[in-house]
């Protein structure tokens, strides 16, 4: 403000010479108040804009500018939710199928082992060291299934004869029985009897020792 003040006294103490130096000159002529008046014009345009001062204050920032949300971005926003809900809806479905999936497998529950009294394992375990005690009589060379029969290597030629029943001892257990019918020598054939192994199956094998079944 002080500023604006001296500026303005200094203005118009120049514009105060300039007239008095304007009548002065007057008696010079008309072509030189002219003159005078071109300066006096000069130097009051060179006074205003020495006097003028910027306005420095800060404007007040504009408002932001609150965007209305456009139909697109609406629609663009609908289209997006219904993704997502499709979304959760494709994974429950596949949760879903799982669950009854391993609800359908099925558990293939463990044999039930029969409790065995303590007779009956007392006498399997009697027949076992009977079986297993037996004198070898003859080991089984070959069985040929086409035929239904067995050759034989005799150990015991005393017990080994025609119409004999033989066991067919593998461990401690029978698996089945042969007859002989044939004997010569040390060699011998024996016809296989289908009904005596377990479920019908016949199952010999070459070397399956051959004992006396046991009472």
């Amino acid at each position: 403000m002080n500023s604006l003040l001296a500026l303005t006294f200094v203005a118009a103490a120049i514009l105060v010479g300039a007239i008095a130096y304007s009548f002065g000159s007057m008696r010079n002529g008309v072509g030189s108040q002219e003159q005078e008046k071109e300066k006096l014009r000069q130097e009051i345009a060179l006074l205003n804009l020495n006097t003028y001062t910027p306005v420095t204050q800060a404007l007040p920032a504009p408002a932001a500018e609150v965007l209305e949300p456009t139909r697109s971005d609406i629609e663009r926003n609908e289209d997006e939710v219904a993704a997502m809900k499709a979304e959760i809806a494709a994974l429950k479905a596949e949760q879903e199928i799982a669950m009854t999936q391993v609800e359908e497998v099925e558990v293939t529950p463990e044999p039930i082992v029969p409790e065995i009294d303590p007779d009956t394992e007392e006498r399997l375990q009697r027949r076992a060291r009977q079986v297993n005690n037996a004198m070898l009589m003859a080991f089984v060379n070959q069985y040929y299934p086409e035929d239904g029969f067995v050759s034989i290597k005799v150990q015991n030629a005393n017990n080994v004869i025609e119409g004999v029943k033989l066991a067919i001892r593998r461990n401690t257990g029978i698996v089945g029985h042969l007859e002989v019918t044939t004997v010569e020598g040390d060699e011998a054939i024996a016809d296989v009897i289908g009904t005596t192994f377990l479920g019908g199956t016949i199952d010999i094998q070459p070397g399956d020792e051959l004992i006396l079944p046991p009472l």
